[in-house]
């Protein structure tokens, strides 16, 4: 994958607009991070369930140099709590939750 595929999946998917060096890419996916906020994790569909993501998160806690956070919908608790993400509060009715990795 190369960074203006990653740029044009976080505006088109995630909707986001950040400069490239908030944007970590490797040949499978990437990752977005500001500070200590895992803004967007994507792994190509094909190598998704490989441990590709563990690998991603585990490199972005490396490049923040502790615990992470993120924001994410109720649908992707589950696959974040297998990474050592915990639930800190939930909004919108329950549907958004606000995770950090335990340190």
């Amino acid at each position: 994958m190369h960074i203006h595929q990653a740029i044009d999946i976080l505006e088109t998917e995630f909707q986001y607009m950040v400069p490239p060096e908030h944007v970590t890419v490797d040949e499978h996916g990437f990752f977005c991070l500001v500070g200590d906020l895992l803004r967007a994790l994507y792994v190509e569909p094909q190598y998704r369930g490989q441990g590709h993501g563990k690998r991603l998160v585990n490199l972005a806690r490396q490049q923040h140099g502790g615990p992470l956070r993120l924001e994410c919908n109720t649908e992707l608790v589950p696959y974040y709590r297998k990474l050592g993400f915990r639930t800190k509060r939930s909004v919108r009715r329950g549907d958004f939750h606000i995770m950090q990795q335990e340190a």
